[in-house]
């Protein structure tokens, strides 16, 4: 990874994302951050419309990562994103029978677990069934 060089090329970029074995989950690439959550939702880092888009930082959350809850948005159709579901579902504490597709709506709750900010605890839920409700 040439970070620095592509910096040069997007100033907008803050940060990598890569697994150890970027190989076996597909995942290395760079983060973005523009201030807001639609530049970069379908479009690459060199500013080119593209499906896959980039990942990024939300909006609200501080460039420098310094807030305490920090969330990553990417959009990443097909393989990739469902070998990282496959890792999800593999590595779960808990099994539901569920098998989510990278197709799915997925939802994900994060909490502090003990003291501090350090240990986080998951839960990653899917999407099967939506309901209308009245609200007044």
């Amino acid at each position: 990874m040439e970070f620095e060089k592509l910096r040069k090329e997007n100033a907008d970029i803050v940060a990598w994302i890569r697994f150890d074995d970027p190989d076996e989950m597909g995942i290395d690439y760079p983060v973005l951050y523009s201030g807001d959550n639609e530049t970069y939702l379908r479009k690459n880092l060199h500013g080119k419309i593209h499906i896959a888009a980039s990942i990024f930082l939300e909006g609200l959350n501080q460039p420098d990562f310094s807030d305490y809850y920090n969330i990553l948005i990417g959009y990443q159709p097909g393989e990739e994103y469902q070998k990282l579901i496959d890792h999800m579902v593999n590595n779960s504490s808990i099994q539901t029978g569920i098998t989510p597709q990278s197709s799915d709506k997925i939802l994900t709750l994060s909490t502090c677990t003990g003291q501090g900010y350090e240990k986080r605890f998951a839960i990653h839920a899917v999407c099967v069934d939506t309901q209308s409700a009245d609200v007044k």
